[in-house]
């Protein structure tokens, strides 16, 4: 068996480690004997057991900048590469890209590849810190065999900015299992968690993700303040399932907004399928994103979706699916989910072209068949036949 690993920073299960984990599922384990490396214990390293997939901790692998410990990071995944003698690195996150790229080379790693989720830098990064960020990415993408990016605005940044060569890049969407999150079996799931958490027939909100500044979950007590002024017909709230830094301060904004009889905070959810069969418009404001698996579940599940209008969101919300609205504008936003909840109609028409769309583009299983396939082309192995997702041990 050839040993390849995978290189995230935190053991959490949100988006980037739940679509590195079905490209895990989706291998033949006969050929390849998957590893992964993170900083420390967590949900992930308890999904990774349930798999018997190993995981390498390495305690000085964070996100912030550390010269010493990442300098320490640094030698442990030399080491880590070395003695386990990988055949391919692959790099889920920034901090593994300028870190773990180098000690894989040094480690005498054959091939290695980087993962674009988004860019570190984006629209709201200071000019000169992105320009350091543009600097390391290119000498990183420079040692790389190939560079995959989630969307294709982000690829054809970097080939405008010479931050990765045109002929190492290419574009893999991340999937979901259309099965799974299928409309027609939304009936029981979503029913039993309206009634678990006690919100009855109004229509349900849903904001699904970590409460960071990336998310942008502030801005939810405005959204919903100018939502409560408007004239609607229906019932409706705001459902939050996620947790993070910002939980204190949202739960203050809520208070102080005087919207804590429309926002529902629920808490991290393992699973969002029960959650988005009982949702009926999924609503993302934040200010940059990778591709937003959050919305490429919303589509499987033929829900409408209202998004930030920014890099990422554009590849999956189209006109058909949902409206794409100024990030920093709560306003348009109540006008987009004000529309949405009035017109059941719209909701069902936008839903049914949502789920044509994840067909289309979003199947985790033809999507991880690229994947699969790239590391068999770089190292020379035959063409790969799609192996069922693995089962838990």
């Amino acid at each position: 068996m050839i040993p390849i690993c995978h290189v995230q920073v935190l053991p959490l299960m949100s988006g980037v480690q739940r679509s590195m984990l079905e490209t895990l599922r989706h291998l033949d384990r006969n050929t390849f004997e998957p590893h992964v490396v993170c900083q420390s214990t967590g949900p992930l390293t308890d999904e990774l057991k349930r798999y018997d997939i190993p995981c390498h901790l390495i305690p000085e692998l964070g996100r912030p900048i550390r010269p010493w410990k990442d300098i320490r990071a640094f030698y442990a995944l030399k080491r880590l590469f070395r003695r386990q003698r990988f055949q391919l690195v692959h790099n889920q996150s920034a901090k593994p890209r300028a870190i773990a790229s180098f000690a894989a080379r040094q480690a005498g790693v054959p091939i290695v590849i980087n993962h674009i989720r988004g860019y570190p830098f984006h629209s709201q990064t200071r000019p000169l810190i992105a320009a350091a960020y543009r600097r390391i990415e290119a000498q990183v993408a420079s040692i790389c065999d190939r560079t995959i990016f989630v969307n294709y605005e982000d690829r054809q940044l970097a080939i405008d900015m010479r931050l990765a060569p045109e002929t190492r890049c290419l574009t893999i969407y991340n999937g979901t299992d259309l099965n799974l999150l299928s409309p027609s079996i939304n009936g029981n799931s979503g029913k039993h968690f309206r009634h678990s958490f006690g919100l009855g027939d109004d229509v349900i909100i849903s904001f699904l993700g970590r409460l960071d500044n990336q998310k942008h979950p502030l801005s939810l007590p405005t959204i919903a303040a100018e939502l409560d002024a408007r004239s609607i017909e229906h019932p409706w709230k705001i459902v939050v399932a996620g947790e993070g830094p910002l939980q204190g301060a949202l739960e203050k904004a809520i208070a102080k907004a005087g919207v804590s009889h429309r926002i529902h905070i629920v808490g991290w959810q393992s699973s969002p399928i029960n959650l988005l069969h009982a949702t009926d418009i999924l609503l993302l404001p934040s200010l940059w994103e990778g591709l937003p698996r959050v919305l490429i579940e919303a589509h499987a599940a033929g829900v409408p979706c209202v998004a930030s209008n920014i890099s990422g969101n554009r590849e999956v919300v189209t006109e058909e699916t949902g409206r794409l609205v100024d990030p920093k504008d709560a306003s348009v936003f109540a006008d987009a989910l004000a529309l949405l909840i009035d017109n059941p109609f719209l909701r069902k028409k936008m839903g049914l072209a949502a789920r044509r769309r994840a067909e289309q583009l979003f199947d985790t299983v033809e999507n991880n068949r690229q994947i699969i396939a790239l590391y068999c082309d770089l190292l020379d192995l035959p063409a790969p036949a799609m192996v069922p997702a693995a089962r838990a041990a």
